[in-house]
């Protein structure tokens, strides 16, 4: 029996790729500080709470964890979308890439009325002995620069 003709590529990603430009990483300014993606969107690390993270998806697994909350302010004169909100956490000198976890996090989502700020949270898995350098970096697109907070969780 002959193999299956895969046939041509629809019209779905067509095969092409497509050029990007890399996104730029600002200098990581204090935990305590606002980050500005020079848009009118800031964000401010609201809170940062030492938690139990709660396994419940695949992979998750259980253990010392951050509950970080992030506050987006829209200072720009239109609504901002915050679908494309990504949260990334790394710790030690290493960086060493940090995971979530489901149970516990909201992430920031939808449409950010011009003038509002709204919270989301991500709980992160963490070790206890490894909080004195962690890097918080939040990007929300690929236009923008991505913001980046450093320094000791006490």
């Amino acid at each position: 029996m002959p193999a299956p003709d895969a046939g041509t590529p629809g019209t779905i990603g067509e095969g092409k790729t497509e050029a990007v430009e890399p996104v730029s990483v600002k200098d990581p300014v204090a935990l305590d500080a606002t980050g500005d993606f020079g848009t009118g969107l800031t964000v401010e690390l609201a809170a940062i709470e030492q938690v139990q993270g709660v396994a419940r998806a695949p992979g998750e697994i259980a253990g010392p964890a951050l509950a970080v909350t992030v506050e987006a302010t829209n200072g720009s004169d239109e609504a901002t979308s915050l679908d494309g909100v990504v949260v990334s956490l790394s710790y030690g000198e290493n960086r060493t890439p940090a995971s979530g976890f489901s149970k516990g996090s909201s992430p920031l989502r939808g449409i950010l009325a011009a003038g509002s700020s709204v919270r989301g949270t991500y709980v992160i898995a963490v070790p206890e002995g490894q909080r004195e350098d962690v890097r918080v970096e939040i990007s929300y697109t690929g236009s923008a620069p991505t913001v980046a907070f450093a320094g000791a969780v006490k």
